[in-house]
């Protein structure tokens, strides 16, 4: 709304229009069968005119804080804890594993870190010929993350390890609610690093250390949005005591090294976090946006298999779930969490009440579902995997259920 609308003359829309017709057709279904979906898929159950709107009203206001961090690049095969291959470059998130709920059939939204900030922002998918968060879905009316906290109180934070409007996510962060913003011009250097500027994306340390600096400033409850860059390639010159592997800006190890500073990041954040009054109020939630580019493997799921964390000794039970979700499932178990009763659309479900697992995923121009009969990989014609999956009625009906919402 904040954008306004360019009024053109008939003739010149007229003209556009026909200029950008969509590449994909997201019509499958005639209305009645495409009612009949919806109400085998349980969309009926909140609102009929919305079919994609949820209310919690079973609990109270939390006040809990929330600290939401989005690691860049981190893929659950280098994870020891999550994975088990004993790559060695994750002691401290190991260690925060342990003691914490992990989702370990959790996936990313897609393949691109606006794929997962969309899904975890807003509950809406980055779908084929529709504009992306940053670049047009703002102008539409949708659940904004920042925004329903807000309502409550919260002190809303979001920080960057890349420059202010890198990806947009200066727009963004303003876009979905949030009030306080920083990116890496308001970073100071602590580490040692005999070239800050190889760092493309920004140093980690330096911004969990901005971070936790203004949460010492700031009144309770809050919510803090973290999204780190260092993990981006090419990988920066690190100091020494972080080089587990010979280093390179664009190899593997490379990567490793990276994330082992990272690693080392996240532990001294968290060593600090666990002297303040407020930490036993917090809820920690650590995924990532996507997995690692240049060394994507393995099946389809392997590609969009990102780790989900949510850490609160006080609050959250150790656990490890393996309920398919995915990033569309964060903004509603958030909005759980905080015992938010206001009503608000998401493709996604609380991982605290979820009990059938399927995710939501984007490649490319290829939309895909993921579900625990295997995967399935648009044109929606074929699976493929060995397994049989017949749900392409089912992602069908949800991508045409979310176009018909957005446009």
């Amino acid at each position: 709304p904040a954008q306004g609308n360019l009024i053109l003359n008939g003739a010149y829309s007229a003209l556009r229009s026909f200029d950008n017709k969509p590449s994909v057709s997201h019509e499958f279904y005639s209305k009645t069968e495409l009612e009949q979906q919806a109400k085998e898929m349980g969309l009926y159950a909140h609102n009929q005119a919305y079919p994609f709107q949820q209310q919690f009203t079973d609990k109270q206001p939390s006040k809990l804080n929330i600290v939401l961090v989005v690691l860049e690049s981190w893929s659950y095969k280098y994870v020891d804890a999550l994975a088990g291959n004993n790559y060695g470059v994750t002691p401290n998130f190991d260690k925060l594993v342990k003691d914490g709920l992990v989702f370990d059939r959790f996936y990313a939204a897609g393949q691109r870190s606006i794929d997962g900030l969309q899904a975890i922002l807003t509950g809406v998918p980055n779908l084929v010929d529709l504009p992306a968060l940053g670049w047009g879905l703002e102008s539409n009316k949708f659940s904004r993350l920042g925004d329903m906290v807000n309502q409550y109180g919260y002190h809303t934070l979001f920080a960057q390890s890349s420059r202010r409007t890198s990806f947009h996510i200066d727009g963004i962060a303003a876009a979905t609610g949030f009030k306080d913003y920083y990116g890496m011009e308001d970073m100071q250097l602590k580490l040692d690093y005999a070239d800050p500027e190889s760092f493309w994306y920004g140093w980690d340390h330096e911004t969990f250390n901005k971070v936790q600096n203004r949460l010492t400033e700031i009144k309770q409850p809050f919510f803090s949005f973290i999204f780190t860059g260092s993990t981006h390639g090419p990988y920066g010159t690190l100091p020494e005591r972080f080089l587990k592997k010979p280093h390179a800006s664009d190899s593997e190890e490379g990567f490793m090294n990276t994330l082992y500073y990272a690693d080392w990041a996240i532990g001294k954040f968290m060593e600090h976090a666990r002297q303040q009054p407020w930490f036993a109020d917090t809820v920690f939630i650590f995924t990532a946006d996507h997995t690692v580019g240049a060394y994507r493997s393995g099946t389809t799921t392997d590609q969009f298999h990102v780790p989900l964390l949510i850490y609160s000794p006080k609050h959250i039970k150790p656990a490890v779930n393996n309920t398919i979700s995915s990033h569309f499932d964060i903004m509603p178990t958030i909005v759980d969490l905080l015992g938010l009763p206001d009503a608000f659309s998401t493709s996604g479900e609380s991982l605290l009440r979820k009990k059938t697992g399927q995710a939501f995923i984007r490649a490319g121009n290829l939309m895909g579902l993921i579900t625990d009969e295997g995967y399935l990989r648009p044109p929606l014609k074929r699976t493929v995997e060995a397994r049989t999956l017949d749900h392409k009625p089912r992602a069908k009906a949800i991508e045409q259920y979310l176009v018909r919402r957005l446009v």
